[in-house]
């Protein structure tokens, strides 16, 4: 079915007010001065670059300053350009002809081991003096942040690894982020704690700290595009459950939305990777437009279908707008699809009760079940079901042998999390559905995380244990941390 002439009305705002993906400096922009545009500057994707305002005949120089703390990817890179040099203060100058538009654009693979947490330092210069400003990058390594005995515990998602040294727990951690350079993380604590670090000394040195609302419970934003604002929610007898959106950038701003009382077992908002359009659940199976740019709420639609009570999670992949809905008493529940640029939505019954959506890219989205597990390990209610839906169309159950609990995306595939008379396994599923078994006989962990790498951290272990599933060998090995605390939030970077 497709939205009336109200509802559409935040698909018309975010299409006119829709902008490039790549971040972009903040100068004023005229066609006589160099610019240089980047993308987020995260491990394991490509890192493109920019230029604007060149003349087009005339050649310019990128200089790669202290180049001996950039990754080793654009190092390699840069020094393969003709005419590339090192100057005496350690910095790598390679020379580039700009295309009919004046433009230079380049993109660079930062998937070398090494590249993770390196500084990147670049600035353009025109034969005619003109320069650019210094665009100033961090290589953000895909983290996983672990609340155990000995401190908030940061885990490399590439390998397992402990990332030194531990982050305070004096006050609950509900929400990371990092700005669009990587170069500033951000940390929400409860109480309405805003911290902000430089990335390369988060852990290290003391924060700064802004205070927000006192009921802050989530902060949200898109890669790439910084934090854009955090989410509160309160009890009243005037107001019950009141939700709040505080708008971070530029001067505080308050926007009051309807009642979001009820739980939400996994995400409550989505953002564009523009950065300019965001969905917010609220009660009632109720999904909010915000035009982030105006700070206005410019739409509100429903999802889900009859029979269903609560919005479980929601996910933006390719254009699309994934929610999932759980009926009540554990019944099915349902897929809404939203386009965002079309305002299209389509509602599929499942065949499972679902709480969370994995993206897998290339518009295939994971449709992982609900369990419950007690605190012992024991399985106490599940499915042998698995869904996904592809290009929005969701496609028939897979049938495993054991008790689902988890499901993950890693190395082009899902990994699947089964009990099995009693004993944990792991196993693997590819595009096809085609299964797999990984690693049998496992500690009693319920629940999974990955950065859909080689890498699979297995958590939820009744022991405190933290183990890392190497998908590749098939191996399994135990992370040297503290006891981990088994009902704490965990939560990642970027």
């Amino acid at each position: 079915m497709r939205l009336g002439l109200h509802q559409i009305a935040w698909v018309v705002v975010a299409t006119l007010a829709a902008g490039p993906l790549l971040a972009q400096e903040e100068r004023e922009f005229s066609g006589h001065r160099l610019e240089m545009h980047h993308s987020f500057p995260a491990w394991g994707d490509s890192l493109t670059l920019v230029v604007d305002g060149l003349s087009s005949a005339d050649p310019a120089t990128i200089t790669l300053a202290e180049a001996v703390k950039a990754p080793p990817s654009l190092v390699a890179y840069l020094e393969q350009q003709s005419l590339a040099s090192w100057s005496a203060d350690g910095a790598l100058v390679s020379w580039w002809r700009p295309d009919g538009g004046g433009q230079i654009s380049l993109s660079v693979p930062l998937v070398h081991s090494e590249d993770a947490g390196k500084e990147i330092y670049l600035q353009v210069s025109a034969l005619d003096g003109r320069v650019s400003d210094v665009v100033h990058l961090h290589v953000v390594p895909p983290i996983l942040v672990v609340p155990t005995s000995e401190g908030l515990m940061r885990i490399d998602l590439r390998n397992g690894d402990i990332v030194n040294p531990p982050l305070d727990d004096e006050t609950r951690l509900l929400g990371l982020g990092t700005s669009s350079t990587g170069t500033r993380t951000y940390a929400l604590r409860e109480k309405g704690r805003l911290e902000s670090y430089e990335t390369s000394q988060f852990g290290n040195a003391a924060p700064a700290i802004r205070q927000l609302d006192f009921n802050c419970t989530e902060l949200a934003g898109a890669v790439g595009a910084g934090p854009a604002f955090a989410l509160s929610h309160t009890e009243s007898r005037e107001t019950p459950h009141r939700g709040k959106v505080i708008f971070l950038q530029g001067v505080e701003e308050v926007l009051a939305l309807e009642s979001m009382g009820q739980a939400v077992t996994g995400r409550r908002w989505a953002v564009t990777p523009d950065g300019l359009t965001a969905f917010v659940a609220e009660d009632h199976q109720l999904v909010r437009v915000l035009h982030l740019a105006s700070r206005a709420a410019v739409g509100l639609f429903t999802v889900g279908q009859i029979g269903d009570s609560e919005i479980a999670d929601m996910v933006l992949d390719d254009g699309q707008l994934y929610v999932v809905t759980r009926s009540a008493g554990g019944r099915p529940g349902s897929l809404t699809v939203v386009g965002v640029e079309t305002g299209e939505i389509k509602v599929t019954g499942l065949e499972i009760d679902p709480v969370r959506l994995v993206a897998l890219g290339e518009q295939q989205t994971l449709i992982v079940p609900f369990a419950e597990v007690s605190a012992t390990g024991d399985v106490l209610e599940s499915t042998n079901r698995l869904q996904w839906a592809q290009d929005g169309v969701v496609g028939r159950a897979i049938i495993a042998t054991g008790a689902i609990l988890d499901a993950t995306h890693a190395d082009g595939g899902v990994v699947v999390l089964q009990d099995v008379d009693g004993v944990r396994r792991v196993d693997w599923v590819d595009g096809q559905g085609a299964i797999e078994s990984l690693a049998g006989s496992l500690p009693r962990v319920s629940r999974l995380a990955s950065a859909g790498l080689e890498t699979v951290i297995l958590l939820g272990d009744p022991e405190g244990n933290l183990w890392a599933l190497d998908v590749d060998q098939g191996t399994v090995k135990k992370i040297e941390v503290g006891v981990v605390d088994t009902l704490g939030s965990v939560h990642s970077l970027p």
